[in-house]
């Protein structure tokens, strides 16, 4: 008989205990009901207010291109009207000339005054200037430029492709023995612009041609002369370029260097 009652005090704790677990979880359960109700109330509100700030904006913004496109409108018609009245305006007879001259009415008379302001007084004698430039004593870049044509004339293209064929050492002995002493400092400034010694058995004679090329490109003395009217300039040693964009004087360029003489 104790047993027994041992047995139904323990199921009764046991029963007691999953009814207060049951209340528990289900109450937990509501709650957490509860606050994702909430939750996604909060959400639809703040997706109404959302849509509503974007519907306010589009509606803003077809307004702004309505308007702009009333405002083109207005413009068009406005520029039609003129275009029409300048096509019905009246031409100025040039006296017994026998020829109608249309009115300018864009022309500003101030600037035919200032231009023949400035070709009065912007006077030069473009052959003195390119001669005072040819007199020019040449700089370090100058006579780097010189030398590099003397030596090209010694390293063809075709020597230097032809060379390619041999070591490193031995092309670089061969173009040292070719070249004339006083370029042999071009020679040295090109093997110091390879990183170490070690590189140097990897010489190559059509890198160092195409660096004579650069070099006499970018330092050499020959005289260029950018002018409107090429033929004022017929007869002087120098290359000739018509450029358009010239009103007046010239530009000489030597070498790496521009001298502007022109507006």
């Amino acid at each position: 008989m104790q047993y027994i009652l041992i047995f139904l005090a323990v199921l009764a704790v046991i029963l007691c205990m999953n009814v207060f677990i049951f209340l528990a979880v289900r109450q937990a359960a509501d709650k957490v009901k509860e606050q994702v109700e909430g939750r996604f109330m909060d959400e639809l509100s703040s997706f109404d207010e959302l849509y509503e700030q974007k519907a306010a904006r589009l509606q803003k913004l077809k307004e702004e291109q309505e308007l702009l496109n009333s405002n083109i409108f207005q413009k068009k018609t406005d520029h039609e009207k003129k275009t029409e009245a300048k096509a019905e305006a009246p031409v100025r007879t040039a006296g017994n000339k026998g020829f109608d001259i249309p009115v300018s009415r864009t022309a500003n008379p101030e600037f035919f005054k200032e231009y023949r302001y400035v070709r009065d007084r912007f006077r030069v004698n473009a052959r003195d200037l390119v001669e005072a430039v040819l007199k020019l004593p040449a700089d370090e870049e100058m006579k780097r430029g010189n030398l590099a044509a003397k030596a090209l004339e010694v390293l063809s293209q075709e020597t230097a492709f032809s060379m390619s064929t041999l070591e490193g050492e031995e092309q670089l002995q061969l173009i040292g023995e070719a070249l004339p002493e006083e370029c042999h400092c071009l020679l040295k400034m090109y093997l110091e612009e390879l990183e170490t010694e070690e590189k140097q058995d990897q010489f190559c004679a059509i890198g160092f041609w195409e660096y004579l090329g650069t070099t006499k490109a970018l330092y050499s003395g020959d005289v260029a002369v950018y002018t409107p009217d090429p033929d004022a300039l017929a007869g002087e040693p120098v290359t000739l370029i018509q450029d358009e964009t010239i009103c007046e004087g010239v530009r000489v360029r030597r070498g790496s260097r521009m001298y502007d003489f022109s507006i």
